[in-house]
């Protein structure tokens, strides 16, 4: 089984660092992971940091939003046969090192989609204001009211998902990522 995770990056040059070492320090090799950085217009150098991490990466010339960003990275997912995605934002607010959990609920467990959570034990979140955390948590609870699925935070953009889930992937240009967002909350009522 092969994993890849999806890394969007958009002038994220100063908290990039940070995220390239940790994933440095993890030893994802025994889980079969690549990564996959997706250089979405940077103007700020962190283009030359993704280069010189070495790590596999694909440069868009402008920004085209995050939406758009994975996309790119699921088109090459599937491509190149991998089976499972994740994301990981690229200003190192998500811990690489958690990606084993998601992946361990993949293939062992035999879970298609896998959603990280601020507000389950051990979540984390930061610099968000009060009212998104109210407003990310009454989302959840009316997605989980009409889908009758427990989602503790149906907004939080670390996630793990078998290829297979999208079956029919075409080339659509996203331009914003609400739309991926409601494509990854069927998938998870789906589950």
């Amino acid at each position: 089984m092969k994993s890849i995770c999806i890394i969007p990056i958009y002038n994220e040059y100063d908290k990039l660092n940070k995220l390239l070492s940790r994933i440095k320090k993890y030893n994802h090799k025994k889980l079969n992971l690549t990564y996959l950085a997706i250089n979405n217009g940077s103007t700020d150098g962190s283009l030359d940091l993704i280069k010189k991490s070495k790590i596999k990466y694909i440069n868009l010339k402008k920004n085209y939003g995050v939406g758009y960003a994975l996309m790119v990275g699921y088109q090459y997912a599937k491509k190149e046969a991998f089976d499972c995605i994740v994301h990981l934002a690229g200003n190192g607010k998500m811990n690489p090192a958690q990606i084993k959990y998601f992946l361990v609920k993949i293939y062992k467990e035999k879970y298609d989609f896998v959603s990280g959570s601020r507000f389950l034990k051990n979540g984390f979140y930061s610099n968000n204001p009060i009212y998104r955390i109210v407003l990310i948590k009454i989302f959840s609870l009316i997605v989980s009211f009409l889908f009758q699925k427990k989602i503790t935070d149906c907004s939080c953009g670390f996630r793990a998902f078998r290829v297979n889930l999208f079956k029919n992937f075409k080339k659509i240009f996203l331009k914003e990522i609400y739309l991926l967002m409601v494509m990854n909350i069927t998938a998870m009522v789906q589950c």
